[in-house]
């Protein structure tokens, strides 16, 4: 995991007022993780909707966590996303995928995968 920096927003106006760059050192452990591709129509969807890509999959990923405590004994923290690098350059498949946030992993994906179709209706 990769910290780059986050934005200050005002809560009502919903403007940015302050960007901060962190310079964290990478954080690394084995977990699960469970995931669904991406088939190239939802890339055409998005497309035509005028919607860019790669943040409409980051947004639907984050829906998906918020919808897990619906289906499962969890808390919407205890999974995470993959977050897109805007600075990366290499390959990544077109894919949701969520991971426990636990070290080793605490069965959440596993939990998880079967429920994909419901969490994508849902979410």
């Amino acid at each position: 995991v990769r910290f780059m920096g986050y934005f200050r927003v005002h809560q009502g106006s919903g403007q940015v007022f302050d960007a901060i760059d962190l310079f964290l050192p990478d954080t690394q452990f084995e977990t699960q993780a469970c995931y669904m591709r991406l088939p190239p129509s939802a890339r055409r969807a998005c497309d035509a909707a005028g919607v860019p890509f790669r943040e409409a999959v980051h947004a639907a990923s984050h829906a998906l966590l918020n919808v897990l405590p619906l289906y499962m004994v969890c808390n919407s923290t205890d999974m995470g996303t993959e977050c897109d690098n805007p600075y990366d350059t290499r390959f990544r498949p077109e894919r949701l995928l969520l991971f426990d946030k636990h070290p080793g992993g605490i069965g959440l994906a596993a939990q998880a995968t079967p429920l994909f179709p419901e969490l994508l209706e849902r979410a």
